[in-house]
């Protein structure tokens, strides 16, 4: 999908992706919940091909969540779902159980589909080797990346995790969690592992 889209590194174009996999694309102001009262961030309706993102107040999510939508279209899960609405724990989703048919795993796919989208490996690679370097990270026996409750290990990280937040345009969390499952992370502090 980035291929059609010509990417070249940076924040990715999302409403490019869906024009190009012909995906109607409507944000909305307004704040949606679902029957429990969870607020739903987006929704997909495979039969209409298109993917609708509600008002929810943080742009990094938003980006995310629409990047899960695309997945949805991506991984063809239209074979499974008429239509998808998000919720926020839904995004978190990092696994799957066990059994028939998993809705979760589903989501997961989607998840994963997202991170990758918004942080594609190489181009992610690249500008973690650049900001490090701007930074003066070194390896000093700990890993590539050590971070700790040291001010001078703790401070330098979370401005790389600030500028590449702000690189591709997604939050500290989904970058956090890419370093670390590139293995690129030694996370080493013991108050609280991730402040974001």
């Amino acid at each position: 999908v980035l291929e059609k889209c010509e990417y070249s590194g940076g924040s990715v174009d999302l409403r490019e992706i869906c024009r190009k996999i012909s995906v109607d694309l409507k944000f909305s102001d307004e704040t949606k919940k679902d029957g429990y009262g969870r607020i739903i961030l987006g929704s997909a309706n495979f039969d209409r091909r298109s993917i609708e993102i509600n008002a929810h107040g943080n742009d990094d999510r938003r980006r995310f969540t629409l990047a899960h939508e695309i997945g949805h279209f991506c991984l063809r899960h239209d074979r499974y779902l008429r239509s998808e609405s998000v919720v926020a724990n839904d995004l978190f989703i990092d696994g799957t159980s066990e059994g028939g048919f998993n809705y979760e795993r589903l989501e997961f796919q989607a998840n994963a589909f997202a991170s990758n989208l918004l942080l594609p490996d190489q181009f992610f690679r690249l500008k973690v080797a650049d900001r490090r370097r701007a930074l003066e990270i070194r390896d000093r026996g700990h890993g590539y990346i050590f971070v700790d409750d040291q001010p001078c290990n703790y401070w330098p990280y979370t401005q790389l995790l600030s500028g590449l937040s702000s690189d591709f345009e997604a939050s500290k969390t989904a970058v956090e969690i890419k370093l670390t499952n590139m293995g690129l992370l030694t996370d080493q502090r013991r108050v609280g592992k991730s402040p974001f």
